[in-house]
């Protein structure tokens, strides 16, 4: 278990500016009260005023293991090599560089740091705590290590009546991974909350003129938007009904454009003044989204095979549209030209939808309009934004 975040000895570490401090102090009762997504926020906000803070670096580094979204076990392994590289040999980075080698599976670098935190500090590394970690991480080692082998008996003829791989295969994917490993470069930045399960490929483009944002699609049905220096969520829009893979903006006017698995591609453009996506209701979009990134993949397949089906079907592609047509939804402001006709009500019950398999709140719940995002119907521009409504053409 991850130790929590504590001040350093005010020997360790500069003072951090008083911004700076009062977003760590924010940070951290956000810590005491298991509000791990807005710490992880609150410590990126202070990382970009003080980028110099090993202490920040380990404090977020035990809030992305506590998190332990998609990605953050990763994230923390980098945080706590950067708290390293600005403060040698603090205890409590060993430790947590350690837990995360042991999640990541990469058991042999677990105790080689484990074996350097015992001769930096000797009194620190017998504590209950890092002797059980200790042990996990020796028991991992063993695990590994007999899986790798080719000497049990159980295997003569493997699990499934094949014959084993030799030494000579076991040796030859060592060394590609070791060549893979050496050249590799890592990332910069790491975006998360979105989810990505059942289509190939989300997009991801940079948002404004010097790229302060980064936006991509998800199987929610949201479009996700991101502040690029931070990583920071900072805006769900619900811009399909069942998933959204393609983004793209406008190469010279401030405009994105959507799509998904259906046949309506929807523009987005500002409108003015509006306040930015609600906390809570972005946490607990992420959470479902952590939820289902964590399901088996054939079966939230299966899930969405309805969807599909729904969406490709001939009397839904066929109905009021000419071949090959697409039917396109522009953003505008409530209010305007509310006399159009709604081209895509439909008054038959139509199949369930992903949302409806995983019980899973619709993207546009609570919004106005004839019963949802869909193709044509009116939609909330999301939490914040009550003066944005969804069109057909």
């Amino acid at each position: 278990m991850t130790s929590p975040p504590s001040p350093p000895s005010p020997s360790s570490s500069p003072p951090l500016p008083s911004h700076v401090e009062s977003l760590k102090e924010r940070a951290l009762e956000h810590y005491k009260t298991e509000s791990w997504a807005s710490a992880v926020m609150l410590y990126s906000e202070a990382l970009q005023a003080a980028s110099h803070s090993a202490l920040l670096f380990r404090n977020r580094a035990a809030v992305l293991q506590k998190r332990n979204w998609e990605g953050d076990v990763y994230a923390a392994l980098r945080d706590c090599f950067r708290a390293l590289a600005l403060e040698p040999q603090h205890p409590k980075v060993y430790q947590r560089m350690a837990k995360c080698l042991q999640k990541l599976g990469r058991f042999e670098e677990a105790k080689l740091c484990m074996d350097d935190f015992g001769r930096c500090h000797s009194e620190a590394s017998q504590s209950p705590t890092c002797k059980r970690l200790y042990t996990e991480i020796l028991n991992g080692v063993f695990q590994s290590s007999f899986g790798n082998g080719s000497t049990s008996s159980s295997s003569t003829n493997g699990f499934n009546g094949t014959v084993p791989p030799s030494d000579d295969y076991h040796s030859k994917i060592l060394q590609q991974e070791r060549h893979w490993r050496s050249e590799a470069s890592d990332y910069i930045a790491h975006y998360a909350g979105h989810c990505n399960t059942t289509t190939d490929i989300k997009e991801a483009v940079f948002l404004g003129q010097s790229g302060d944002f980064v936006a991509a699609g998800s199987d929610d049905g949201n479009l996700f938007i991101w502040e690029t220096a931070t990583g920071n969520l900072v805006r769900l829009m619900p811009a399909d009904e069942n998933i959204v893979n393609c983004v793209q903006c406008h190469p010279s006017t401030s405009m994105v454009v959507t799509s998904g698995i259906g046949h309506t591609v929807k523009i987005w453009e500002p409108l003015g003044e509006s306040q930015l996506s609600n906390d809570a209701d972005m946490i607990q979009t992420t959470r479902r989204n952590q939820t289902r990134m964590n399901e088996d993949p054939l079966e939230m397949l299966f899930m969405h095979m309805g969807d599909l089906t729904h969406v490709f079907s001939s009397h839904e592609l066929g109905r009021g549209r000419g071949r090959g047509s697409v039917g396109l939804s522009i953003f505008r402001r409530s209010g305007e030209n509310e006399g159009e006709d709604d081209e895509d009500d439909d008054d038959e019950p139509g199949p369930q939808h992903a949302f409806e398999f995983l019980r899973i709140p619709r993207p546009d719940a609570g919004g106005g309009g004839s019963g949802g995002t869909g193709e044509g119907g009116a939609a909330a521009g999301g939490p914040g934004v009550p003066d944005v409504q969804c069109r057909t053409c």
